[in-house]
């Protein structure tokens, strides 16, 4: 029997959790053992960690008063459970779980300043604004894709959030990193920001390519890992030295800096500040967004 032309785009399109190969293992090996032949070396990513947090702290809190668009995502949802512990299961949780699903999967590829003021009044909108799980799902899946006309490859991403939903309506809140990774389109930096949104869990550093050009920039991972594209074993490398309670933060500070950087607004204004700080800022500002090399208009 032939499958359907949704079972094709799930099979074809299907996100998992990437192990490592025996290239990626060995490196991680070699990386572990440098480090702990060498605890000088973690201290200077940390200390170097630690700067970046100084820098983009002053950006935000000094005459600037500028944030990235990284520190805006919490603004986006409308509502938060009242137990300080999230339960997942009361309505709040409910109304939250199906934004933080329609906003992870709808920014996947999509400029943080795309996507995130669209959703935001998408989510205060009288006709979505008081919609949960339930709701969300029994939706026709067309006018999800029509709710996420700002995002890339809108249809299937419709399709992945209506099949996400759908299966956490019928079976319960995924909340483990293992879980999450079971669901089609949900790769780790997915997994790691759904749960930190729904339930301030830390599972590990939610890598873009954002952070996998930081991480290469910046020496922070082994010199033989030079492809950006190698998420998983870049946060692997970096989660050796990073303290765990900074791995959901990482992703504020270090790509938050290069996308101010990259808007030529503020890439003059973002300089001046680490300048400021003094050389050494400078210098890792530098390291941070070599690659980056025109900034956008």
């Amino acid at each position: 029997m032939k499958p359907t032309p949704w079972e094709r785009l799930l099979l074809n399109s299907h996100g998992s959790s990437t192990p490592l190969d025996a290239t990626g293992s060995q490196l991680y090996k070699q990386w572990e053992d440098r480090l702990k032949k060498s605890p000088s070396l973690p201290q200077k990513f940390l200390r170097e960690y630690r700067m970046l947090q100084e820098l983009v702290n002053t950006i935000g809190n000094g005459p600037l008063k500028l944030w990235s668009l990284r520190e805006s995502w919490e603004m986006v949802f409308t509502t938060k459970c009242g137990e300080s512990t999230p339960c997942g299961t009361c309505r709040d949780c409910s109304i939250r779980i199906a934004q933080a699903a329609i906003v992870i999967f709808a920014a996947q590829g999509v400029a943080d300043e795309n996507i995130l003021p669209h959703l935001g009044a998408v989510f205060r909108s009288p006709r979505y604004s008081p919609l949960g799980i339930e709701e969300w799902v029994m939706l026709p899946i067309a006018e999800v894709a029509t709710v996420l006309n700002h995002c890339s490859m809108q249809g299937q991403n419709a399709l992945y959030i209506h099949d996400f939903l759908a299966e956490i309506a019928k079976n319960g809140v995924p909340r483990t990193l293992e879980d999450c990774l079971t669901f089609y389109g949900m790769l780790k930096k997915s997994a790691c920001l759904f749960l930190g949104v729904v339930f301030h869990q830390t599972f590990g550093i939610p890598v873009d390519r954002h952070l996998s050009a930081a991480f290469v920039n910046c020496g922070w991972v082994h010199p033989k890992c030079v492809r950006k594209s190698d998420a998983t074993i870049l946060s692997y490398m970096v989660e050796l030295w990073l303290p765990v309670e900074e791995t959901s933060n990482i992703n504020n500070v270090v790509a938050g800096i290069r996308q101010l950087y990259q808007n030529s607004k503020y890439t003059d204004k973002v300089a001046s500040v680490a300048s400021r700080l003094g050389p050494a800022y400078s210098i890792l500002l530098s390291k941070l967004t070599k690659d980056l090399g025109s900034v956008q208009p």
